[in-house]
């Protein structure tokens, strides 16, 4: 979800108006009454970013949450259950600041009526893991180690900051219950030297059985410049807290 635009407040802190391109009043309102998730579920995000040298960071997180009507809107409350961090050992110490990061804040989570997230909770980013970041960024750049030694820490730690990126701003407007079924986007792009690359966006989407809520979203993103490419991965399920 982009950035949010509309900082207009709600009860307990929420943040309204996610940028979706509609007044917020007919967001609430349109659209028909869905049949929601009974009791307990968790939603789970796990996100691998890969590294020119072939190791890839990964983040997991669980939330367990549930799904209420609150009027004609729907009302999403959840709890962060647990979080994990794969990284490169170099980047170890930062690794744990993402891992020990709480987004409990990004709840509660306001739905409309068919299903799209028009706010959420007031907090949700990662301040602490990008101030750490930018530190280590500028300790490289000040030291004297070589120009590609560099490069390769700058890019680890780009991609650590950019899988630790703010759950709120990465939320699919309609996570919950997803429309449009797989998508596929293909983008060129300029290099700085006059070759051209290009970016792959492949969403794929599967439904809880028999229902019109998620049970797995995928979002791939492939880059390709020149002859080497790379693919970093989103993944969304969500599950009765029963099924384990």
């Amino acid at each position: 979800m982009s950035r949010l635009t509309r900082r207009a407040m709600l009860g307990g802190g929420l943040v309204l108006g996610a940028g979706l391109g509609c007044p917020l009043a007919a967001q609430i309102t349109s659209g028909s009454m869905i049949e929601l998730p009974q009791g307990p579920m968790i939603l789970c995000r796990r996100i691998e970013r890969p590294l020119s040298d072939g190791a890839i960071i990964v983040v997991v997180r669980r939330w367990g949450i549930s799904f209420s009507r609150s009027g004609r809107s729907i009302m999403v409350e959840g709890r962060q259950m647990d979080a994990d961090v794969t990284a490169p050992e170099k980047l170890a110490a930062l690794a744990r600041i993402e891992k020990d990061r709480n987004t409990d804040d990004m709840f509660p989570i306001l739905l409309s009526s068919d299903g799209m997230i028009i706010g959420t909770g007031a907090a949700g980013d990662s301040g602490d893991l990008a101030k750490a970041v930018d530190t280590a960024t500028a300790l490289v750049n000040q030291s004297d180690n070589p120009p590609e030694a560099k490069d390769a820490v700058l890019h680890y730690l780009a991609a650590l900051r950019a899988a630790g990126s703010s759950v709120v701003e990465t939320l699919p407007p309609d996570l919950f219950f997803p429309r449009g079924g797989d998508q596929r986007d293909l983008r060129e792009i300029s290099l700085p030297n006059g070759q051209l690359g290009e970016i792959e966006l492949i969403r794929s989407v599967q439904l809880a059985p028999g229902k019109t809520w998620l049970n797995r979203l995928e979002r791939r993103v492939v880059t390709r410049v020149v002859q080497s490419s790379q693919e970093s991965h989103e993944i969304w399920t969500l599950h009765p807290a029963e099924s384990g």
